[in-house]
């Protein structure tokens, strides 16, 4: 019982007291715990208006994720429906820091085959491009401001009747 203790309790609690111990001075005096907040960033500045007047403004950085809100299926042409298995097509989008989408570009496995009928291919293309252009989505924002990003973006088809 007494050897039980010796070679495990003592060293777990030993362990556990001055982990615990070190864990309250980090806290206590301020290191890791304000890592927490890493994607908050707050700074503090001081403008001067004469000698006795001051404000203090508190700006926020922030930054956000782009955000699609809405992505249209792509209606397939018809006399296309054999083209492509019904697989969705992934295409590389531009999205504008305006809003607007900006342009729209075939990925490199879109890759013209030598058996395949061109007219179908441009016909189903022209609808992946036509309903990328129709996404709705919210700008990505690094510190507060709107920026221009490219993403891949997998345009699925609307079923045929």
């Amino acid at each position: 019982m007494y050897l039980f203790l010796l070679k495990k309790a003592l060293p777990f609690t030993l362990t556990f007291v001055v982990g615990t111990a070190l864990g309250g001075l980090t806290w206590l005096f301020g290191g890791s715990g304000k890592k927490a907040e890493a994607a908050r960033v707050t700074r503090t500045y001081d403008f001067r208006r004469g000698c006795d007047s001051r404000r203090r403004h508190r700006l926020v950085a922030e930054s956000k994720p782009l955000g699609i809100n809405f992505k249209p299926d792509a209606r397939r042409p018809l006399g296309t429906e054999t083209w492509g298995g019904g697989r969705p097509v992934v295409a590389r989008v531009t999205f504008g820091a305006d809003g607007k989408v900006q342009n729209v570009k075939p990925l490199a496995s879109w890759v013209i085959v030598p058996n395949e009928n061109l007219v179908e291919l441009r016909a189903t293309w022209q609808a992946v491009e036509r309903a990328a252009r129709q996404i709705e989505f919210t700008p990505e924002t690094v510190d507060g401001v709107p920026v221009t990003v490219t993403r891949d973006v997998e345009i699925r088809f609307l079923p045929n009747h």
